[in-house]
């Protein structure tokens, strides 16, 4: 198997030096306004690096068309009489696949003098208008090209500001201003979707992989605080997804093969010469292969797979259909050691099972109502499911069930927004969306105290939701906008209805210096199965009347472009909450909990609040050159239902990151990538073992006195990624080495009371991770 590979890799570098055909490639798209939609015929699109100048102008659908663009980067720029100027920087062509971009402008606010506005980088914008602080775009270049990232957008966001990552270097999780990871909202065109991670828990936001490539990802949104009206069911953060479009001129494909994945992708016109296109990603993962002809892997190694699309079909008066969808399938395991000899730990004699399954079908249709009002209309299945299964082999070599479940979560989802332009200051937009939700769990686990194992649930139940909301931008001036809005929400089980208002202020005082604050109330409800699970002993369902957990962001931020392509920006926030779900008298509290089941009685008496600053300094990409640079510091405090104030699990203190890259050109084709990044963070809080008691009792007994009063260390992760791109006349060829941990730092993430040994063991996370992948689009 080796020699072939060497074979391979000899004739790749060789060819650096070889000469062919001069290579082009096309850069096309479309304009359309930032609030109507509308596209706009007449904008002006240049290439500045182009020599001699090369440009092009929109269409009447506001189309446009910029050919035999020679691979390479290029910033463009777009203009428009009455519309804000932009500036697109490092635009990265290859050879291998046409550049499509769909961009959107917004109007100048017409004043008695004349304003002169000069284009410059604005990467960081959301692309979502009605957003106004503690948002920022990023794109499926940035997914793919952060260290570390894996091309997977919810470890690339862990670079942001205010953003901890998982301390454990196999799971995505991420931690928003201190706040539960189960508080991150997931949207996907416009609607709200399961956590779309392979190996995710019951109410968490992360899992191991995201469940798409960024193959079929378009530039997205990822808001940490203060969200517009139009977000509900968050407390901590929003991942607003948006897939992409096809090429709608030609098929093209993409094929990747590396140590963490196999990836197919195509997309094109369903008929040449027609508009309606598609896009599509399947992955499977490598790992599993191995499985399948080496039993070793076949006790350890997990696998996955995972399909994501999008079709979608423009038509000339009826508006356009678009199907999104995304589902994924995972299973793992875990066998005790072959040789009874090698048992010394419980893990050594432990059996596991998880397979756990993530799917989510959106169907909408967007109409161009008039020149000023656009309506969307949306129709949505989603769901998930898990199944867990944990047992241990004794010394007599007789299995004994200890834990089992199964949980399946269902939704079904029907939207309608219209966005309203009534004169060129303002922009209103309304929607409304009903949720069915439904779910059905059975567990059984081995009773601590008598040792039998038995059914502590087995219930089922369903209940509507209804979420709607009305916000407007008022552009004051160019420099000076206001967002305000209200969200309200009612859920069935509790008969519970809420207001939340949202306002942002943005202002652009000096040229270059922005200063913008925020306002937002949010709630966030259960999962279901909190509000209707019963008590086996006596069916009550001591839940069913809890209120939402509630909080009020306060921010506070300021901008300063040093120049086109960097900043500086710093935001300070302040988050008050109230109505958390305690246990009475005791410490616990669900804003500590992640993905376990609930059966106590909980009451909305408990609250909390998490404050802090952030700094940043970033360069976008330009001249092949970028860096991102964040200090995070923090807290995170609450008060459970006993009335004592603790640090929250989540109060990890302060989070700094450091990421840059640089590509080199080494000749026409060929460029190479270096990408670094370092994260130091400081650890999570856990409640001490009382081991005495654990001995007593044969299982792990927490020391509730001294709930939440310890700390993990602090660690320190450090990635890097390789890229070689070869650019060919009819393909681009790309080898990507990427090392996870390259430091392989194992710091300790947890605690437990190993029933075997009798003592407390540490829980260590994997260490370093390298993977190499090659990729051919074509």
């Amino acid at each position: 198997m080796k020699k072939p590979v060497v074979i391979i890799l000899l004739f790749f570098f060789v060819s650096l030096g070889m000469k062919g055909q001069e290579m082009r490639q096309t850069i096309k798209g479309s304009v359309v306004d930032i609030d109507t939609r509308q596209p706009l015929p007449g904008v002006n699109i240049i290439v500045l690096q182009s020599d001699p100048l090369t440009g092009a102008t929109s269409d009447a659908d506001g189309k446009f068309r910029l050919p035999a663009v020679p691979p390479g980067r290029y910033s463009l720029q777009i203009s428009f009489i009455g519309y804000q100027s932009r500036l697109l920087s490092d635009i990265d062509v290859s050879s291998g696949k046409e550049v499509v971009l769909n961009l959107e402008m917004k109007e100048k606010v017409m004043e008695a003098k004349e304003v002169v506005i000069t284009a410059r980088a604005e990467k960081e914008k959301p692309i979502n208008s009605m957003t106004a602080i503690s948002a920022r775009s990023f794109s499926v270049e940035e997914t793919r090209r952060y260290a570390g990232s894996a091309d997977d957008p919810l470890r690339a966001a862990s670079a942001f500001a205010g953003v901890a990552a998982s301390a454990s270097s196999e799971r995505n999780d991420i931690v928003v201003r201190g706040n539960n990871p189960k508080g991150l909202l997931w949207r996907l065109d416009g609607v709200d979707i399961p956590n779309p991670n392979h190996f995710a828990r019951i109410g968490n936001s992360g899992g191991g992989l995201t469940l798409f490539s960024s193959q079929v990802l378009s530039n997205s949104d990822f808001l940490t605080s203060a969200f517009p009206a139009e977000y509900g069911e968050a407390l901590a953060g929003v991942f607003d997804i948006r897939f992409r479009n096809g090429n709608s001129d030609k098929h093209e494909y993409t094929l990747q093969l590396g140590t963490l994945g196999i990836d197919v992708a195509a997309e094109g016109p369903f008929i040449k010469g027609r508009p309606a296109t598609f896009v599509f990603n399947y992955r499977y993962s490598t790992l599993a292969l191995l499985a399948k002809v080496d039993k070793e892997f076949e006790r350890t190694i997990p696998d996955y797979q995972d399909i994501s699309f999008r079709v979608n079909i423009p038509t000339r008066r009826a508006g356009t259909f678009s199907f999104t969808g995304i589902g994924g399938i995972d299973h793992s395991r875990l066998d005790p050691e072959e040789d009874t000899l090698d048992w010394k730990e419980y893990e050594d004699r432990e059996r596991t099972r998880l397979n756990t399954s993530t799917g989510a079908f959106i169907a909408s249709h967007q109409l161009l109502l008039s020149r000023k009002t656009w309506m969307k209309t949306t129709l949505a299945l989603s769901g998930s499911s898990i199944d867990y299964s944990d047992g241990y082999w004794t010394d007599t070599e007789n299995f004994r069930q200890k834990d089992e479940s199964e949980m399946t979560s269902t939704k079904m989802t029907a939207g309608w927004i219209i966005n309203y332009k009534p004169f060129q200051r303002l922009t209103t937009r309304t929607g409304i969306t009903y949720n069915r939700l439904g779910y059905d769990m059975k567990i059984r686990s081995e009773n601590p105290f008598s040792g039998v194992f038995e059914s502590i649930a087995d219930d089922d139940g369903s209940a509507a939701t209804l979420q709607a909301f009305a916000q407007a931008r008022f552009d004051i001036t160019d420099k000076l906008s206001l967002n305000a809005g209200v969200h309200s929400r009612w859920l069935e089980v509790n008969d519970k209805t809420s207001l939340e208002p949202r306002a942002a202020l943005r202002w652009e005082f000096v040229t270059g210096q922005t200063f913008s604050v925020g306002y937002g109330r949010h709630t966030q409800m259960e999962n279901l199965a909190v509000y209707l699970t019963s008590i086996p002993v006596t069916g009550a369902k001591p839940n069913n009347k809890l209120d939402y957990a509630t909080a009020d962001h306060f921010v506070a931020g300021y901008d300063l472009m040093l120049n086109e392509y960097t900043r500086i920006k710093a935001e300070a926030y302040y988050q008050h909450l109230t109505q958390l779900p305690v246990v009475p008298g005791s410490s616990y509290a669900l804003i500590n909990v992640t993905d376990q089941w609930v059966t106590d009685s909980l009451a909305n008496t408990g609250k909390g609040m998490n404050y802090g600053i952030e700094l940043t300094l970033e360069r976008f990409m330009h001249n092949r050159f970028y860096y991102l640079l964040t200090t995070s510091l923090y807290r995170s405090r609450y008060t459970g239902g006993d009335g004592i104030e603790r640090n929250s699990r989540f109060d990890g203190r302060f989070i700094i990151n450091g990421l840059v890259g640089k590509e080199f050109v080494i000749n026409q084709k060929h460029s190479l990538g270096v990408n670094f990044k370092v994260t130091w963070s400081g650890g999570e809080w856990y409640t001490p073992i009382d081991l005495a008691a654990s001995q007593a009792a044969n299982r792990q007994v927490d020391d509730l006195n001294h709930a939440w009063s310890e700390q993990l260390p602090s660690f320190l992760y450090t990635d890097l990624t390789i890229t070689l791109k070869r650019n060919h006349r009819r393909f681009t060829g790309s080898w990507a080495v990427q090392i996870k941990n390259m430091l392989n730092h194992r710091p300790v993430v947890g605690y437990r009371f190993d029933s075997y040994s009798r003592q407390i063991a540490e829980i260590i996370p994997m260490g370093i991770v390298p993977s190499i992948g090659y990729k051919i689009e074509f």
